[in-house]
């Protein structure tokens, strides 16, 4: 990806005003390995969790149930209350309490969609409805499994979300994807966002139908 700053558009704006959590739809959160990626997700899960007062969902395929809980904590601003999170962690460990799934690993996509419905289901009872789906990370399953299953899989999920008032977004790393799979998942969103960190810089996304690159800085750093 392109670190040339004559790109930059220079003010530093708030992501979740450029996608607003109500009228983003489905949101994609893509760009190569480490470059910010899974915290501007989670900032845009919490706000809309936040807005609707709906239930956030974290499928998270890297680190423990425990662990996601851990990063959905430090961008909830201080003083919200959201819904004990439902976590599916794709490590093999212990499924805990009700809201804590696991499956073997993130190729098991029957398992996770499994999980998902069980839990989904069980909060739509609850009335929590509105409720945000995080998939981090969607490249996880494409090196666990061939593009046409995780296709399938990322297409149902989004349908049966947002079939259910509910959102999507998820996290794509887009360092070595074959040809045809970033336009292919790209595809299922309506919203795409692309995230850089070039070398000795903060992080800077832009929008695919916005005006160009912005600086980024995280809710928690903003005064």
């Amino acid at each position: 990806m392109a670190t040339d700053h004559t790109e930059v558009v220079e003010d530093v704006t708030s992501v979740t005003e450029r996608v607003p959590p109500t009228d983003a739809g489905d949101v994609l959160v893509c760009g190569p390995a480490m470059s910010g990626k899974t915290r501007m997700a989670l900032e845009l899960l919490v706000a809309a969790v936040v807005e609707t007062e709906g239930r956030p969902f974290y499928i998270t395929t890297a680190g423990s149930a425990t662990d996601a809980r851990a990063r959905l904590d430090a961008r909830t601003p201080e003083g919200a209350s959201l819904p004990r999170p439902a976590v599916i962690a794709c490590d093999g460990g212990p499924a805990g309490d009700e809201f804590t799934r696991s499956v073997d690993t993130p190729g098991n996509l029957t398992g996770i969609a499994s999980a998902l419905t069980e839990m989904y289901d069980a909060s739509r009872r609850s009335r929590r409805l509105g409720s945000r789906v995080l998939v981090d990370n969607v490249t996880a399953l494409l090196v666990a499994t061939d593009l046409e299953p995780v296709y399938r899989f990322m297409h149902a999920l989004t349908a049966r979300v947002a079939d259910a008032g509910g959102q999507t977004i998820a996290t794509l790393d887009t360092d070595g994807l074959a040809g045809g799979e970033r336009p292919a998942l790209t595809g299922l969103f309506d919203t795409v966002v692309e995230v850089r960190h070039p070398d000795g810089s903060d992080p800077e996304y832009r929008l695919h139908d916005g005006d160009g690159w912005h600086g980024y800085l995280p809710r928690e750093e903003r005064q």
